[in-house]
């Protein structure tokens, strides 16, 4: 099963053979060259804040295809929820979150809130030089979510400006 990590602002593809948490804690330490004497702090809460254990992880990964787990270092979730209202409070035009991959966050809450805002401002930065970018914008302060045939418009405006810009 391929699963995608976040460390530090960098994403990878993370390969582990059998569904079990310590296997995917083994391979993400390894993968990013976190040390493994870390690996007894390493705890992994759902989108609700709910602690995962390793005996229900495997159900916990096969029923909630697409969800995004976050790993932590020595946090309880009361200190997630912290740090989830402050980004909640902090967030722009885009939510990473809708991703349908597994991302686990190995970050310092101020890196993640900082990456965050950056590239909140990137996108939305891109959209007001783009036609119809505003609107877009708009709906989101709105309605604090998108159409999905606004998020496939958002979607197009940010590879036409990496492709312009990229190649």
């Amino acid at each position: 099963m391929l699963v995608k990590v976040k460390h530090k602002g960098e994403q990878r593809f993370v390969k582990i053979y059998e569904v079990k948490l310590v296997d995917l804690f083994d391979e993400a330490f390894k993968k990013f060259g976190i040390p493994l004497n870390r690996l007894s702090d390493a705890k992994l809460f759902d989108e609700t804040k709910t602690k995962i254990d390793e005996d229900v992880f495997e159900e916990v990964m096969l029923s909630n295809i697409g969800h995004v787990y976050e790993l932590s270092l020595d946090s309880t979730p009361e200190e997630l929820d912290a740090e989830v209202m402050q980004t909640s409070r902090e967030s722009s035009i885009l939510d990473i979150d809708d991703c349908d991959a597994v991302i686990l966050n190995i970050e310092s809450p101020l890196q993640t809130q900082s990456s965050s805002r950056n590239k909140d401002s990137v996108i939305e930065d891109i959209l007001k030089k783009r036609p119809g970018g505003d609107q877009i914008i708009k709906e989101y302060r709105r309605t604090n979510k998108l159409t999905d045939a606004s998020r496939r418009k958002m979607v197009n405006m940010v590879i036409a400006n990496m492709t312009e810009i990229h190649g």
